[in-house]
């Protein structure tokens, strides 16, 4: 029986990119080696994400958007609430 390969999308390239360099550094974060993890050839990244450049600013914008949803969840009030809310 064959195996259902998950789509391959560009979220779900960010994410496995981000778990690979936690796992094994940023030195670690090649197309090759992140196509290997995903059981995909690295051609197939490049209609997702252009280059490695373009991966990790990716994976930038990613951290910073999750650090914007902190900061939302956070309440309302000032700047200096909202950070010492989020880092608690």
């Amino acid at each position: 029986m064959s195996r259902v390969r998950e789509a391959l999308t560009v979220d779900r390239i960010v994410h496995e990119a981000v778990a690979l360099v936690r796992e094994n550094g940023l030195d670690a974060l090649s197309m090759r080696a992140l196509a290997t993890r995903m059981g995909v050839t690295a051609p197939a990244f490049y209609t997702h994400v252009p280059s490695r450049d373009a991966l990790l600013r990716a994976c930038a914008q990613h951290g910073y958007d999750l650090m914007g949803e902190r900061f939302d969840l956070s309440g309302t009030g000032s700047a200096v609430e909202r950070a010492r809310a989020a880092a608690a």
